[in-house]
């Protein structure tokens, strides 16, 4: 492997570690009101307080990846997240998993703030779009193999092990980073904190960047909302099981895979904003089978909500790779901060579509979930529209 696959391989690792963090701890969620004492929605937050601290941090890891080194900035995220883990580990209320899962998310997201941005900085347009899409499906596998490996954990040895699992990781992968990440400057050249922190307001001030973001992080949060309350709504609703559930996860994100790879394989044939529309196009399909058929079945099964969820999340798999490279691209000298707002737009959205609807699955069960999916899928689509007019 040449050097610069090194970079990329370990820069995505420890990206994929943040994600694997959520994951992991899915299937745990049925566990803890009997285990912790907590309520549906104070277990929903275990997940959603993860997403808040996630896309809150990664505005800060922005901006310090385009004022320092990536490398500290990865090595920073490491000293935060391993004791963040291990205090998830301990937690012997609702309350103290709920603020670890809050830092854990916060310091997973120096991972994600620097990939997109070093994978740009290494490739060409269609490379890069390439390697995100490879980055998209790899990044995929993670809800597969991680709530699987999660709940073989959690039956052996408690669901207090998953959260040892991945401190011990975060710990290897320190020495990975330090050795491997260059220590090298970013594009921006900037020397103080705050003129890169003033770069958020211009990229929010820019039209075109902002509306092409708003559209990406409409689509991921659609999907991200179905996932996040996916644990309860299939064992509670939906008529499933744990196993049930897992199929699911495998069935999404297969379909999502699928999307991203294809993409991949066809970039030097068609035009980056072709495979954004496309993409929008078919989650908005699904979005709208999805509620169509919550409003009229009567007693909606998990395997056909898996099957139509495939769809949104094809759609979202085929647009990811090629949206990340053409928001980054709107704003080539603003590097991390760009990739890092879009991130924290797609991380927001997907917790505030999960806390939003929360209060209303033990009611209604998947009626929220698909109204949820299927307005994120509509107000994806015309941003993408308006993006293109500016």
């Amino acid at each position: 492997m040449t050097h610069t696959g090194w970079i990329v391989t370990i820069v995505l690792a420890t990206a994929m570690l943040g994600g694997s963090a959520f994951d992991f701890h899915l299937p745990a969620i049925p566990l803890l009101p009997e285990q912790l004492g907590a309520s549906v929605v104070e277990a929903q937050w275990t997940l959603a307080g993860f997403s808040f601290g996630f896309a809150t941090s990664m505005l800060l890891f922005g901006a310090l990846a385009d004022l320092y080194s990536r490398r500290a900035v990865l090595l920073g995220g490491l000293a935060i997240f391993v004791p963040a883990s291990i205090l998830c580990a301990l937690a012997t209320t609702p309350e103290v998993l709920i603020a670890g899962r809050v830092l854990q998310g916060c310091a997973a997201a120096s991972g994600n703030s620097v990939a997109p941005a070093l994978i740009r900085s290494l490739y060409d347009e269609a490379r890069s779009v390439r390697a995100m899409s490879i980055f998209s499906s790899l990044f995929g596998l993670i809800p597969v193999i991680a709530p699987a490996l999660g709940a073989l954990m959690i039956a052996a040895w408690g669901w207090q092990s998953i959260f040892w699992l991945i401190a011990g990781v975060g710990l290897l992968l320190v020495p990975a980073v330090g050795f491997t990440i260059p220590n090298d400057r970013p594009e921006s050249h900037e020397t103080d904190l705050w003129p890169v922190v003033r770069g958020y307001w211009r990229l929010l001030a820019h039209g075109k960047y902002l509306a092409y973001v708003g559209s990406q992080a409409m689509g991921f949060a659609g999907l991200l909302t179905f996932v996040l309350s996916s644990p309860y709504l299939i064992t509670a609703h939906l008529g499933g099981d744990t196993n049930a559930f897992l199929l699911t996860q495998v069935i999404i994100i297969s379909a999502y895979i699928l999307g991203a790879n294809g993409t991949g394989l066809l970039v030097h044939h068609f035009k980056t904003d072709g495979f954004i529309l496309t993409g929008a196009a078919t989650q908005i399909v699904g979005g709208a089978v999805l509620l169509a058929y919550a409003v009229l079945a009567d007693a909606p099964g998990w395997l056909a909500v898996a099957f139509v969820v495939a769809i949104f999340d094809a759609g979202h798999g085929i647009r990811s790779g090629a949206g990340f490279t053409k928001a980054m691209d709107i704003v080539p000298t603003h590097g991390a901060r760009a990739s890092s707002l879009l991130n924290f737009f797609c991380v927001a959205l997907a917790g505030t579509g999960a806390a939003g609807v929360a209060p209303f699955l033990a009611p209604y069960g998947l009626m929220p979930v698909a109204l949820a999916t299927f307005l994120f899928g509509t107000g994806s689509l015309g941003l993408l529209v308006l993006a293109r007019r500016l």
